[in-house]
């Protein structure tokens, strides 16, 4: 004789063959046995599940060391600007003084000297060589 049982989750209605048989709910897939009593387990309220909260929004730790890895990100890019625009400064800037009329100020290399004049006429262009007669013997 078939038996009505309802499910424990979800309240479904389902027919069962026979008390102490196994049935699986079609709404929410639990198997439990057609005749027992079981407490009904509390019902979800999807509105206010907590579970699925991202997990930084409960523990203030989390976000105290969100806070210290951007500040330490920030300190990080602003010394690389700071120690860019510092070099560039260095680099790039003209000497404090101008040297003085009696301080000898010696180049590193020897002046450019182009190099001596060829001797004698320049070369003359000939002209393309004629092919010598043909020998009629």
């Amino acid at each position: 004789m078939p038996l009505r049982v309802y499910c424990p989750d979800c309240a479904a209605p389902r027919t069962a063959p026979a008390p102490g048989a196994r049935v699986r709910c079609r709404n929410c897939d639990r198997v439990f046995r057609a005749g027992t009593r079981v407490e009904r387990r509390p019902a979800r309220d999807d509105e206010d599940d907590e579970d699925d909260a991202a997990p930084w929004d409960e523990s203030p730790g989390s976000q105290r060391l969100l806070f210290v890895l951007g500040g330490v990100a920030l300190v990080v890019v602003g010394l690389t600007i700071g120690g860019g625009l510092a070099a560039w400064y260095f680099v790039n800037r003209l000497p404090d003084r101008p040297p003085a009329d009696d301080e000898v100020v010696e180049p590193d290399d020897p002046p450019f000297q182009p190099p001596p004049p060829a001797v004698g006429p320049p070369p003359v262009n000939p002209g393309p060589v004629p092919n010598p007669p043909a020998d009629p013997n």
